[in-house]
Parts: C-alpha cells; sequence; structure tokens
C-alpha cells in the first residue's frame, strides 16, 4: 500500500520542547469514527552544548616548528551531559585526544 497517496493524510508542524534529557514514549493516536489506533515510538532527548566558552593560544604559528599551545574550554551549561573533545589543525590531522599540547604546521594555509 502506498501511504503517501490520497487518501493518506500527512500532518506536520507538532513543536514538542523537552525540558530534560531522557527517553521518552511518544504516542501518536489515528482514529476515524470506525477504529483507531495509537503509533508509539521511543524518543531520545540528549542535551546541546550552548554556552561554551573557549581560548587557544598562541594564535600565531611558526612554519615548520612545534609550537606549544595551550587551551582553555569552559562549557557553562548546567547538564552538558558527555562531552569529548577533537583537534582538527586545518592541515588533514585530526587529533581525538583533549590532551594535546603541541602541533607543527608543514606548509602554509589559510
Amino acid at each position: 500500500m502506498n501511504y503517501f497517496v490520497s487518501p493518506a493524510v500527512s500532518s506536520n508542524g507538532l513543536n514538542v520542547i523537552y525540558n530534560l534529557p531522557g527517553a521518552y514514549t511518544a504516542i501518536f493516536q489515528v482514529s476515524n469514527g470506525v477504529d483507531s489506533t495509537n503509533i508509539s515510538c521511543v524518543v531520545q532527548v540528549r542535551p546541546i552544548l550552548q554556552n561554551v566558552y573557549y581560548s587557544i593560544n598562541p594564535l600565531n604559528w611558526a612554519l615548520n616548528s612545534v609550537t606549544p599551545l595551550q587551551a582553555s574550554i569552559y562549557i557553562a551549561d548546567p547538564n552538558p551531559g558527555p562531552v569529548s573533545l577533537t583537534w582538527d589543525f586545518g592541515d588533514a590531522i585530526q587529533l581525538d585526544q583533549a590532551d594535546t599540547t603541541s602541533h607543527a604546521y608543514t606548509s602554509i594555509g589559510t
């Protein structure tokens, strides 16, 4: 059965705001004058990062030399959930280590 042709009905524009993270069961009831049925699904609500502040020093790095860096990150959200840090230096080097303290650029880029 093709549910996207008449007499199928679609609905959009429902706005739901969850105030706390967690797993919520959403129940959608479909009914007519003869019968009704419930459709349910589990909605996983996760916190999003909204208030992240950072400082990185220095901002000017010498070419072909290892530059020590200091990065400070402050998350002001009251419940950010698990947080991970990944470095992407823009030169095809990506590190999944939060404790990275130096990097060397071997070519000029933007």
